[in-house]
């Protein structure tokens, strides 16, 4: 499969914030099955609106990346630096593309990014949730292999 890895810009952002949407659905749903309507609807009944604001502005950055076959935005990658550190911020592969390596030439990309910028480390934050399971297998083949589990709790007053 051939794929172009590309600054993000313009319209390819904006298709990158839709395809954000697209692959988040099912992690939302994981997400109201685990809480119930009514917590869920507190905490995430915006979050359609704030992942396509997220999206735009990390790849509006300069350190947006998005991947392409055949002129299609396939997946997307964005990150930030302080120092000798990195983070992976948000990213993502389309459902109808994923298995074919995207993800770590993404990732790849943007090490290779971090490298240059004199970056030693990196860290990535993803769900603990079975929503987030392909996310995490998809960290560790690109060689995350250190984490720290964090639980959040929510609660009805």
């Amino acid at each position: 499969m051939d794929i172009e890895i590309i600054e993000a810009k313009g319209r390819d952002i904006q298709a990158a914030a839709e395809l954000a949407l697209k692959i988040w659905e099912p992690m939302r749903e994981v997400f109201k099955a685990e809480l119930g309507e009514e917590i869920y609807q507190a905490f995430f009944k915006d979050w359609r609106d704030e992942k396509k604001k997220a999206v735009t502005e990390e790849l509006s950055s300069g350190k947006g990346y998005v991947a392409k076959h055949a002129s299609r935005i396939v997946g997307f990658i964005s990150y930030g630096t302080n120092g000798n550190t990195g983070v992976i911020l948000t990213n993502g592969v389309d459902s109808e593309y994923r298995g074919h390596g995207i993800g770590g030439m993404l990732y790849n990309h943007v090490f290779d990014r971090m490298r240059n910028e004199g970056v030693e480390y990196v860290k990535v934050h993803t769900g603990g949730d079975d929503g987030h399971k392909p996310a995490r297998r998809a960290y560790e083949k690109a060689g995350f292999d250190k984490r720290l589990l964090n639980v959040v709790y929510y609660k009805k007053l």
